[in-house]
């Protein structure tokens, strides 16, 4: 059985122009992994893993805006 998962990795600068205090944080964006296997058919997951893969990427740009 084979998952994937998937996080952001957001950098933050004190001051725009210091580029040597750079802050940064990892977040998990995927509210579960998505589980295949050796055996599973790419095109019989295509769907699920796009609806998957959306949320994980809307779950990034809210934390992401959120920081704005």
């Amino acid at each position: 059985m084979e998952a994937t998962t998937a996080f952001s990795r957001l950098e933050s600068y004190e001051d725009s122009e210091d580029r040597a205090s750079v802050k940064e944080s990892f977040l998990v964006c995927s509210l579960e992994p998505f589980v295949f296997t050796h055996r599973t058919e790419p095109a019989k997951i295509v769907d699920s893993f796009s609806g998957w893969l959306d949320m994980s990427l809307s779950v990034a740009l809210k934390e992401y805006g959120d920081r704005l």
